[in-house]
């Protein structure tokens, strides 16, 4: 059998050779670089050798060199098979060095197998080139790989970087999608504990691999009592009737769904259950069923609720026939009525047989145009609420009734309820007492009077206007509750107006809603009792006043001063965090690998330099140490950007130290004479603490430079009354008070919000031409 050799530092490359070879009948043979294989080969020669060029230790080109140097392996063909040197110079190198054949990959299984078929046919014909051993003092050669090594270097060094680059947006994409897959198995693993419905998995010998807790509750046995038992061992009793389902399923391959179930459990004996069951079958490798899903939803309630639908459509009918006040039920496409009471035979006139079959406009009940009014109302609502309409008797009699209608579903089909209140008498009173409500159209407040239901029936245009609604009619449509916000309305039903009932009189500050746009009116509502000539009480009034705008400037402010504080904390902290992380990365990791390419560098130029003749040598060592200068240059930016992120004096000198540093730092880069004065000891402060100050130094030495046209500034820090007191001051240009108090200013917010998140304070002083003066107070730690 013919022994192939492969060289390669690729795991991946020498798997895919080792079969490709074996499928044609080779015995395969690995290194993972030159020395281990030269060791191989001398051990057991074998018929043709298969090399990588880029590899550690000994690269494809040095193998190259000393197998041809050696007098039993030059003779054996040697193939090179590369994905990094595919110049035409490259493979010129290799040939000269004495390679049979130079292969580019990745090639094509077929087209690769030919070529190896090739090489071996024209070996065994002796029709290779003689092999020879290359000269040592063949300097041209040693310079084309010499420069063929660099520059293959260079690139590898940039597909590193990019490789680099991809696989850490691949980890971080991996870590995103195992972090959802995670939240997703949790998901559902918490579905399949908190679902209601009952959930269980049998393998195909109708045992139980898998059930919820539900399923368990209803069998009334434990989970472990379930899990690799049979359902005779678990339910014997229930076995004649499941099994024939189970066989059916796992025969067919076909779902049984929606099977009622109707029983006890073994957990409740003697209280009768029903559930709604479904039976699938679990799908394995092939097409093949391997198990039962089995899911059981509890429809006790449904069916007991079924059962009081029917009840309650009963006691409907008896509660419609003898309600007190007149009532009809009409279908909902057309209005043709199909039942009406007793009372409606008695106030009306009209017996059952004339109305039913009959609309009410037919009938000369409804006016037309008071019809379609309703109809309208309807449609938009889905129900009337106690509208007010002038209805006919069958004497032509006109009453004032007040109509309410609404959707119920009756024999499995939607109709139309329409019940009446004959409110003619009150009606009457009413405009006797409207009267009494002329002083009210004229005044600004709310005004408002209501029954002891709750039911307005006067309310001024002052306050109409305020919540939006069209008239009167509209406003006493309304609930007084309604007038206020869904969360008031509890209080104020049961618990201000019997308030108010038991002490004649109450006030409190509440909300009322805008019916057109649900925005909020806060009033200052005063709520008293009225009574009739004999004191018994027989409504409420309220005289209310509209605080909506003292209240929306309260909770603005608040808000403002709130979400400021917190969203400058938030974002310093963030802002923090990252350039510390950054700081610390580029500083720990880039130096470093940066620092390890300049000795690795300067390890290849002592190496290379020796054995050159003395032009090569010079071009090469010139080379190297431009490399060296730029990665010097590399380490000085990255160690520069790190303590422009996070200056190491900060943490490791103190705050005094960190601010003469950086003073100094801003003088050389503005020329702006700056005078610096520091304690000798740093201040107790915490590291958040010195950070802000810090940072606000920072900032304030910016804007100098910004905007300010300064000279000269003079910075100060000291301690006085247990606080931090840092001043920068500046002999610019000076600031307004527009700018000073510009909300739009977020370096001076950002300063603010800095200082009073540690309980300090900032103060801006300047005028136009007269400089500006920051001045940080912060309490030191022993004083917080």
């Amino acid at each position: 059998m013919t022994r192939v050799l492969v060289v390669d530092d690729r795991a991946e490359n020498l798997y895919v050779l080792r079969i490709l070879l074996t499928a044609h009948g080779y015995e395969v043979m690995e290194a993972r670089q030159g020395v281990e294989a030269l060791t191989l080969a001398r051990q057991s020669p074998p018929h043709l050798i298969i090399s990588d060029l880029l590899m550690p230790t000994m690269d494809g080109y040095t193998l190259l060199r000393h197998w041809k140097a050696d007098d039993r392996l030059k003779v054996i063909p040697f193939v090179v098979y590369t994905a990094t040197y595919t110049e035409p110079r490259d493979e010129q190198l290799a040939l000269d060095l004495g390679a049979d054949a130079f292969i580019i990959k990745p090639a094509e299984p077929p087209a690769f197998m030919a070529q190896i078929e090739a090489v071996l046919e024209r070996h065994a014909h002796g029709e290779l080139a003689a092999p020879h051993t290359p000269k040592a003092g063949e300097k041209e050669q040693l310079r084309e790989y010499s420069e063929t090594l660099v520059r293959k270097i260079e690139t590898k060094m940039i597909e590193l970087v990019e490789a680099n680059r991809a696989f850490e947006l691949e980890v971080a994409e991996r870590r995103r999608a195992e972090a959802a897959l995670q939240a997703k198995h949790e998901e559902l693993e918490n579905l399949y504990a908190t679902t209601p419905v009952g959930l269980a998995l049998m393998d195909r010998n109708f045992r139980f691999v898998r059930i919820n807790e539900q399923m368990a509750a209803i069998n009334g046995k434990p989970v472990a009592a379930h899990l690799g038992r049979t359902i005779e061992e678990v339910l014997p009793e229930l076995t004649p009737v499941l099994m024939p389902i189970y066989r059916r399923v796992l025969d067919c391959g076909e779902s049984v769904i929606n099977v009622e179930i109707h029983g006890e459990t073994p957990a409740e004996p003697g209280v009768p259950r029903d559930w709604l069951a479904s039976y699938h079958p679990l799908s394995a490798a092939g097409g093949s069923v391997s198990g039962i899903s089995i899911a059981v939803v509890e429809i006790t309630g449904q069916k007991r609720a079924e059962a009081a639908l029917r009840e309650s459509e009963e006691k409907f009918v008896l509660l419609f026939e003898k309600a007190p006040f007149p009532a009809g039920l009409s279908r909902l496409p057309d209005g043709v009525i199909v039942e009406v009471n007793q009372a409606f035979e008695r106030v009306f006139g009209f017996t059952r047989q004339e109305a039913v079959g009959k609309t009410s406009v037919e009938m000369g009940i409804y006016p037309r145009e008071t019809r379609e009014r309703l109809i309208d109302e309807f449609e938009a609502r889905g129900s009337v609420g106690e509208q007010e309409a002038v209805l006919r008797t069958k004497s032509g009699e006109e009453r004032i009734m007040q109509v309410s209608a609404d959707i119920v579903e009756f024999g499995g089909r939607k109709h139309i309820l329409t019940t009446m209140q004959d409110i003619t008498v009150r009606k009457q009173a009413e405009h006797e007492r409207q009267k009494f409500f002329l002083l009210a159209e004229s005044s600004s407040e709310f005004i408002g009077m209501c029954d002891l239901d709750l039911k307005p029936h006067y309310v001024n245009p002052a306050g109409i206007s305020m919540v939006g609604l069209a008239d009167m009619a509209a406003a006493c449509r309304v609930k007084v509750q309604d007038y206020f916000f869904p969360e008031d309305q509890q209080f104020i039903v049961k618990e201000f107006f019997p308030r108010v009932m038991r002490e004649g009189h109450g006030d409190v500050e509440i909300r009322l809603r805008h019916f057109q746009n649900g925005e909020p009116i806060w009033m200052f509502y005063y709520l008293f009792t009225v009574c009739d000539a004999s004191g018994t009480p027989v409504g409420w009034a309220t005289v209310s006043r509209d605080i909506t705008e003292r209240k929306q400037a309260e909770a603005a402010l608040t808000a403002r001063t709130e979400e400021l504080q917190a969203l400058a904390s938030r974002l310093q902290a963030i802002r923090e965090e990252e350039r510390t992380a950054i700081a610390r990365e580029i500083h720990d990791v880039l130096a470093q690998e940066l620092t390890r390419l300049k000795i690795d560098i300067a390890w290849v130029s002592k190496r290379v330099a020796a054995p050159l003749d003395e032009p090569t040598r010079d071009r090469v060592i010139d080379k190297l140490k431009d490399v060296t200068a730029q990665t010097d240059a590399a380490i000085r930016t990255v160690q520069k950007i790190a303590t422009e992120l996070r200056p190491v004096v900060l943490d490791s000198l103190g705050l005094a130290a960190a601010i003469e540093w950086q003073v100094e730092d801003f003088e050389k880069r503005t020329d702006i004479r700056c005078r610096v004065a520091v304690p000798e000891h740093d201040p107790p402060l915490n590291r958040d603490q010195a950070t802000a100050c810090f940072r606000i130094l920072q900032e304030s030495l910016t804007n100098v430079s910004r905007h300010a046209q300064a000279t000269q500034v003079e910075v100060k820090l000291c301690e006085e009354d247990g606080h931090l007191l840092l001043t920068v001051c500046d002999n610019g240009r000076g600031i307004t008070r527009e700018q000073l108090h510009d909300p739009h200013s977020i370096g001076l917010v950002g300063m603010r919000e800095r200082a009073q998140s540690f309980g300090g304070e900032l103060g801006i002083t300047g005028t136009p031409g007269a400089g500006v003066t920051v001045m940080l107070r912060i309490p030191l730690l022993a004083s917080v």
